[in-house]
């Protein structure tokens, strides 16, 4: 193997022979220079001389404006340069042959490897195939295992889940369904090793079930008493209406009676006032003159005849009842008023009818 550093510039240059000293915390100097601690050993040579270019080149400065000054400055370089270059040519030169023994290694290696793994791998399968069965089974053990628990824990939970499932439920509905947990069996072959906390759950739940209808039942009789006291507030409020209604009634009616007593006293005042200003002849019956009050009998057949049928008329209009009586009395007409414009109208009609007639 060559060497790192060669020429004879170098070999003259530096100490052939250099003082190597151990420090005490185990490293290695010389010239005053601690040395660069190499891991390939064909290396240490070069850091000999490195801690002896060091020394000596290290924070050196020339007068390159000299002759004499530039002269020292470029041999100082190619000393150094040339146990660089040195060091790179060796560096390649190593590095060759060792990648060429990494590749021959490689081959190799790769070579035997395949030989050893046509024996290894039919007998790797067999063991891997062995330990898939293993673990397969293992794993529907497990899954079986898991199913089995599930639905068990499915049972306790819709057990527990009725309590939730009924909040707001009327009593009936909650006694129903009281009644369906108590008669729920729980047995050793449905709830196996949690029939103790099924149990347990049962009780609590058909407890909770019991606390939710006594508060239904309160609220309900709540509810019906509020409903009791709503209808009998319906009932007095329709029969204050109906009786508000008869009271309006009444009083419609006694307004009414006071306008029409009210329009007749006007009328008769007004003709009053009338006949005051302009007096005029009492109707004529026949022979005789009428005046108010009036009672007129008239006792021809074919008069009563023809009053009978005015006296339909009469009875149709509305002041039919307001001082107005007729009879039919064995073919004798009876006419009787208390007002001289109704007397005026009975007489009027009564000689239309006699000249119909």
């Amino acid at each position: 193997m060559a060497e790192v550093i060669e020429g004879e510039a170098v070999a003259d240059a530096l100490d052939e022979s250099p003082v190597v000293l151990t420090l005490d915390d185990g490293r290695m100097a010389c010239n005053g220079v601690v040395l660069y601690e190499t891991k390939i050993a064909t290396f240490s040579k070069t850091a000999i001389y490195l801690a002896q270019l060091t020394a000596r080149y290290k924070g050196a400065v020339y007068d390159v404006t000299t002759t004499a000054g530039m002269g020292d400055a470029k041999a100082a370089r190619r000393m150094i340069r040339d146990v660089r270059v040195a060091l790179e040519k060796f560096r390649k030169e190593e590095k060759a042959e060792i990648l060429e023994r990494g590749r021959a290694i490689d081959n190799d290696a790769k070579a035997l490897t395949a030989s050893l793994e046509s024996l290894e791998d039919p007998i790797d399968a067999q063991i891997k195939a062995e330990e898939k069965r293993k673990e397969d089974e293992r794993a529907e053990r497990e899954r079986v295992e898991a199913a089995r628990v599930a639905g068990i824990r499915a049972k306790i939970e819709a057990i527990r889940g009725a309590i939730a499932d009924n909040v707001g439920k009327s009593a009936g509905e909650l006694r129903f369904v009281i009644d369906l947990a108590k008669i729920e069996p729980i047995d050793k072959e449905t709830y196996q090793e949690f029939m103790v906390e099924a149990d347990e759950v049962k009780t609590a739940t058909v407890l909770q079930l019991t606390k939710m209808l006594g508060a239904a039942e309160l609220l309900e009789d709540q509810q019906r008493e509020i409903a009791a006291r709503e209808a009998a507030v319906a009932v007095e409020r329709k029969r204050q209406e109906e009786a508000d209604a008869e009271q309006k009634r009444k009083a419609d009616e006694l307004v009414e009676r006071e306008r029409k007593v009210a329009a007749a006293e006007k009328a008769a005042e007004d003709a009053k006032r009338a006949a005051e200003a302009k007096p005029e002849p009492p109707p004529v019956l026949g022979d005789k003159m009428v005046e108010a009050p009036l009672t007129i009998m008239v006792e021809s057949s074919t008069i009563s005849e023809s009053v009978v049928a005015y006296g339909r008329l009469v009875d149709s209009l509305p002041w039919q009842q307001e001082g107005i009586v007729l009879s039919d009395r064995s073919g004798a007409l009876m006419c009787s008023c208390d007002s001289v414009e109704i007397a005026t109208f009975i007489v009027e009609t009564l000689n239309e009818s006699w000249a119909v007639d």
